[in-house]
């Protein structure tokens, strides 16, 4: 029997968390972890500066969120989390891994406590992280290959083995192209837990990580909000029942769609730089991509004051609501406001798949998949 357990009081914000420990079957043999979630956002936004957490008096429960475990045969192969994944423009090695290598001092800096491995760019080998490691993360940067690509990993191990064996939120990586693929994009995901230790959400922290990282690395496009973090490379197989089921759910597989993105012409390698995967409760779209939807004042017409346009140096940030909502299809609650950004956005979403972005199980079509996954915010 679902347990529904309130959220928040007052008038402003009604928020429901039910969970159920029903398990289903995948044709495959795995099991996941049936979970509901549905949210529902009053009131109009507060002004900017109004810290997230003075509306949500009573959020203590959003804690919940963090033991969602979807299990595959062996190990947890995913949990629900809060994530940012950015897509940076083409752009000169020597401009961009410095860049990078901030981003990756910056998550350290966060978030020490809870990380104990990293590999750094250059290296295949993981080693335990320690208090010189800011010093080993210098040293490396000073030393680096800017021919080769740039690809910095930071994460929790529960084995001590070097990998995460079961999934955790608390890992981050920073892919820059190399030389060999320098018209393409580079990308940064990193996870964080829904809420800390004394079960406050960090909503605010993912805001405000956000455009700090925004304001370095000038993506083209990304998004933030309620994500899976993965054991392993994201795989639909495990995660699809619970992504058709909560639409505010991202699935964070930027390698995929950077391959999604690449064609061949005239025996050349292409690469689409200028289409968004999608949206979330975050959305960062870069002053082209702006300019292209009619430029500021007409993003701010089209969606304020039901949504948040928070400019930064070089884009802006789209802020769906107060908070970031899970969703429920079942319950036919699909967030409005993710409703009201997809709208806007879609002359500008890149569809054109031809490998999949949701890799599913037979009998089920990945490509029928993911294009029912990208439009699940459309009418």
């Amino acid at each position: 029997m679902p347990e529904s357990v309130r959220l928040c009081r007052g008038e402003k914000i009604i928020a429901w968390l039910s969970v159920t420990a029903k398990l289903a079957r995948r044709p495959n043999g795995l099991s996941v972890s049936q979970v509901m979630f549905c949210g529902i956002v009053e009131g109009l936004m507060k002004k900017e500066t109004e810290s997230l957490r003075e509306l949500l008096p009573d959020d203590h429960n959003l804690a919940q969120l963090d033991q969602i475990a979807v299990k595959g045969k062996n190990t947890i192969r995913a949990r629900i989390a809060l994530g940012v994944e950015l897509f940076i423009p083409p752009r000169e090695q020597r401009q961009l891994y410095p860049a990078l290598n901030q981003l990756a001092e910056d998550y350290y800096r966060r978030f020490a406590p809870w990380l104990n491995s990293y590999s750094l760019s250059g290296s295949s080998r993981v080693s335990l992280m320690r208090k010189d490691f800011l010093k080993k993360l210098a040293n490396k940067m000073a030393n680096l290959n800017y021919e080769a690509s740039y690809d910095t990993h930071l994460f929790y191990d529960d084995t001590g083995q070097g990998k995460i064996f079961n999934a955790s939120p608390w890992q981050a990586r920073f892919y820059g192209c190399g030389v060999n693929r320098e018209d393409s994009l580079s990308s940064v995901v990193a996870s964080i837990p829904v809420c800390d230790e004394q079960g406050n959400p960090y909503f605010d922290t993912l805001l405000e990580m956000v455009l700090q990282w925004c304001n370095v690395v000038k993506p083209a496009f990304g998004t933030a909000g309620f994500c899976f973090s993965c054991s392993g490379p994201p795989s639909a197989r495990y995660t699809w029942p619970l992504l058709q089921r909560h639409p505010g759910l991202d699935h964070m597989d930027d390698i995929s769609f950077l391959v999604a993105t690449t064609y061949v012409e005239d025996k050349k390698r292409k690469y689409i730089t200028n289409r968004i995967k999608g949206v979330n409760w975050l959305t960062v779209l870069g002053d082209a991509l702006v300019e292209e939807l009619g430029g500021l004042d007409r993003c701010r017409e089209a969606l304020e004051p039901e949504c948040h346009v928070q400019p930064y140096d070089g884009g802006i940030v789209i802020m769906a609501g107060p908070m970031p909502q899970l969703g429920d299809t079942y319950q036919g609650i699909v967030p409005q406001r993710y409703r009201k950004v997809a709208a806007f956005t879609r002359p500008i979403r890149f569809e054109d798949y031809d490998g999949e972005l949701i890799d599913v199980d037979e009998p089920l079509d990945s490509r029928e998949a993911t294009l029912q996954w990208i439009r699940r915010f459309d009418d």
